[in-house]
């Protein structure tokens, strides 16, 4: 199926939409070298976890030697009530599916242009609409985090994130620190995070998340 994208393409590539470049604080670069090496969680403890930093901001903490994988990748979905219980939802599989030619082209572009500004680019695949953002993350680095919506009624409309590029996002080879895109997730609420070597689920967790601060 092809891909409609939203924005201009030139010579092949997807030129993004700029907003203002956001503010970095003291506290920003706090947080930064607050930032600890991880390890693993020991048998029994969970794979996710939020931490909340000095603005409110949340961030989905994910310990687990993703290094190991040959195209590892982390997809998030937001759960309703009643879904909370339902372990046949599965994961959109963006890496092996979706992150191919134009939309490949187009996340590494984010990265590379939202050093100093941040970018998004918006694109849509039969009836779910994607939008990739591009901008420094929690780490301090240009980044990615591509956030997907479905406009279906019934069933109904589903939210989604995935992130590719995990590098990154890494604090080091055993912990990741995820942006969920804030838009997207502002409410509280149950999520399912899965973790994927490229079609392969490897393992999913469900967490509390917290939703962004207004």
């Amino acid at each position: 199926m092809q891909t409609r994208f939203e924005v201009v393409v030139l010579l092949g590539l997807v030129i993004c939409v700029a907003g203002p470049a956001p503010a970095r604080s003291a506290g920003d670069e706090t947080d930064r070298a607050r930032t600890k090496h991880a390890a693993e969680p020991g048998r029994g403890e969970s794979f996710v976890s939020v931490l909340t930093r000095h603005t409110g901001e949340p961030i989905l903490v994910v310990k687990y030697p993703w290094k190991r994988h040959a195209r590892p990748s982390v997809e998030v979905r937001i759960l309703d009530e009643e879904e909370v219980d339902n372990r046949l939802i599965r994961p959109l599989f963006f890496m092996h599916d979706i992150f191919k030619g134009e939309v490949t082209t187009a996340v590494y572009h984010c990265v590379e242009r939202s050093e100093d500004v941040p970018l998004t680019a918006a694109f849509s695949r039969g009836e779910i609409d994607f939008t990739i953002f591009g901008a420094r993350n929690s780490l301090g680095r240009p980044s990615a985090s591509v956030a997907c919506r479905t406009t279906t009624v019934d069933p109904p409309p589903e939210t989604r994130a995935a992130f590719c590029l995990l590098d990154t996002w890494a604090v080091d080879q055993r912990t990741l620190y995820l942006d969920l895109p804030s838009e997207y997730f502002a409410r509280p609420g149950k999520i399912r995070v899965w973790f994927l070597r490229d079609k392969d689920i490897v393992w999913t967790a469900d967490t509390t998340w917290p939703g962004t601060p207004e």
